[in-house]
């Protein structure tokens, strides 16, 4: 027999193995994730907690990842009759690669006055 036809063979006899097998892991990384799990406060030392500002985006370095970061604003009615709408969509990835040293990626989409927004 080649190992074509053996693969094949296999694949046919433990196929429903296979699956079971797969399905178990799907079940047991759902049932971890939705263990509770303590959170980590960061940019906070002892009573002191050190806000962002516009100078300074994040001021504590941690790994983190945010998805989706969406903002909308309605501005004051124009001239032409209609509201100016402003949406942001964004997400942010960054990561702890000392203790004192982060990388960021960000990326995101800024929408205006369009309908298609809506």
């Amino acid at each position: 027999m080649s190992i074509h036809k053996h693969l094949h063979f296999c694949i046919k006899k433990y196929r429903r193995a296979f699956e079971s097998f797969a399905l178990m892991l799907v079940q047991a990384a759902v049932i971890v994730s939705l263990l509770p799990q303590s959170a980590h406060a960061h940019a906070i030392a002892g009573d002191r907690v050190f806000p962002a500002t516009l100078e300074v985006d994040d001021p504590s370095v941690a790994t983190e990842l945010s998805l989706p970061a969406v903002s909308w604003a309605r501005g004051p009615l124009d001239d032409n009759g209609n509201f100016p709408n402003l949406t942001n969509i964004g997400a942010e990835f960054d990561l702890l690669i000392a203790p004192n040293l982060a990388v960021g990626i960000s990326d995101g989409c800024q929408g205006g006055t369009r309908r298609l927004w809506l």
